[in-house]
């Protein structure tokens, strides 16, 4: 059984490389509309790219959280709730995912990429 003081390590070392992996996806250039309309299609949609990061700053958030002393991170999900945030994460992330399969599917039928701009009116 894994000591106290590694199994602490773990949770803080993975923490901090999901928090950086979610700034990354977070703040992740996307490609110029100019190549989407040559026909160069980023591997995922800017969506799904922030859905991915915020996950990823939540997960990130509560590995730290339970890896650092009591009462330095408030906040922290209650250990028996833990599989309500992980599976509204993993529904939230491969939701999205789907969700961009299928928009690049439609693309590739209708020939042309998606580039018309989202308005609200």
């Amino acid at each position: 059984m894994l000591s106290q003081g590694i199994l602490q390590g773990v949770l803080i070392g993975s923490g901090v490389i999901a928090l950086i992996a979610g700034l990354w996806l977070v703040r992740a250039r996307h490609a110029d509309p100019n190549d989407q309309a040559r026909g160069h299609r980023p591997r995922m949609a800017r969506p799904t790219t922030m859905v991915l990061g915020i996950a990823s700053l939540i997960v990130g958030y509560h590995l730290l959280a339970y890896g650092l002393p009591a009462g330095w991170l408030t906040g922290r999900v209650p250990v028996d709730r833990l599989w309500m945030l992980g599976v509204g994460i993993a529904v939230a992330a491969g939701a999205s995912l789907v969700l961009d399969r299928v928009e690049h599917r439609q693309d590739q039928r209708s020939g042309e990429p998606n580039n018309t701009p989202s308005s609200g009116t």
